[in-house]
């Protein structure tokens, strides 16, 4: 539900607030008008738009209702649960968590260096049908469509398998955000954030990509797999920027919410101009940042990265 939510949000766009029709019109309005169509870019056809955004808000709304009717068994069966504990005499509980909106998902985090599955398709996906698709990861697809392919990852199936094109790309594309925004860690931690926006100060590039790989060293082995081939990904995607209009810093408005953890004690809203520019940072500059590619092998092996989803490890640059 959460995520539904937040793409319902970022589906609004200046057209559904603009009240400026019920006024003169005048120079200055129709020059502020025309520089917010032209600074970004063209947008997809009105009567999709508005489609997507019903369907999104009537499967929010039937999973709120859903939601709202199973609270009381919930509150039934966790009371239940405490009942249990107690006289079963445990020290500790067990984590019994009942949820009935997104799935936490975790990078995983052992010996082996892999990609989870949902990722690598997706990207394979988008790398074969959607590099010059207009607005991609800015469009919002249909969230019906991207929940049944999350649900099919989840089951460890590849729905995504084959040269099919038969997905709607914008979905795809919500279902790569949908996995780094469900994550239980971000994969930027709160750790690392003032280093990393300390970094984006620094005004010489080729300096500024050698700091952010110094504090990235940091990191899990793992985390800095995924990284690398998601940014070695996106660095690919805007090389087609002519075509789909989203250059490195367009990619980056549409990441950096979901890829960097924001502490507490700093605005979100002061902060995002600063995470934007580190995520564009390192489109651009990844090969600096993530210099040494691992060793990755082309075998296929089952983990807990993603709830029990199958995870595939991939050679360099295998999109």
């Amino acid at each position: 539900m959460e995520a539904t939510l937040q793409t319902i949000q970022d589906m609004v766009t200046v057209e559904d607030f603009d009240v400026s029709d019920c006024f003169h019109h005048s120079n200055s309005m129709e020059s502020v008008r025309s520089s917010v169509s032209e600074s970004y870019m063209s947008k997809p056809s009105l009567a999709k738009r508005r489609a997507n955004q019903q369907e999104t808000e009537q499967f929010y709304f039937t999973k709120l209702k859903e939601f709202l009717e199973g609270r009381t068994l919930i509150t039934k069966l966790e009371a239940k649960h405490e009942l249990i504990q107690k006289s079963l005499g445990e020290s500790q509980k067990t984590d019994y968590c009942l949820t009935s909106g997104r799935r936490s998902s975790t990078v995983k985090q052992d010996s082996s260096q892999v990609i989870p599955l949902m990722v690598e398709s997706c990207v394979r996906f988008i790398s074969h049908h959607g590099l010059q698709h207009e607005g991609i990861f800015r469009v919002s697809g249909s969230q019906v469509e991207v929940n049944d392919i999350k649900n099919a990852f989840e089951r460890g199936e590849d729905p995504l398998a084959g040269d099919q094109n038969d997905h709607d790309m914008d979905s795809i594309a919500g279902v790569l955000k949908l996995y780094f925004r469900g994550l239980e860690n971000a994969l930027f931690p709160k750790e690392v954030f003032h280093d990393l926006i300390s970094c984006v100060l620094i005004e010489n590039l080729p300096e500024r990509a050698v700091q952010i790989h110094k504090v990235l060293q940091s990191l899990p082995n793992n985390t800095l797999v995924i990284m690398r081939y998601l940014f070695s990904f996106l660095n690919h995607l805007s090389q087609y920027s002519e075509e789909n209009m989203m250059d490195p810093y367009n990619l980056a408005i549409c990441f950096g919410p979901t890829l960097v953890s924001v502490p507490e004690d700093p605005d979100p809203v002061s902060c995002q101009a600063h995470v934007n520019e580190l995520i564009k940072t390192i489109i651009i500059h990844h090969s600096a940042i993530f210099p040494h590619p691992p060793p990755w092998r082309g075998r296929c092996t089952t983990a807990g990265g993603h709830r029990g989803v199958l995870v595939r490890v991939l050679p360099t640059g295998s999109f």
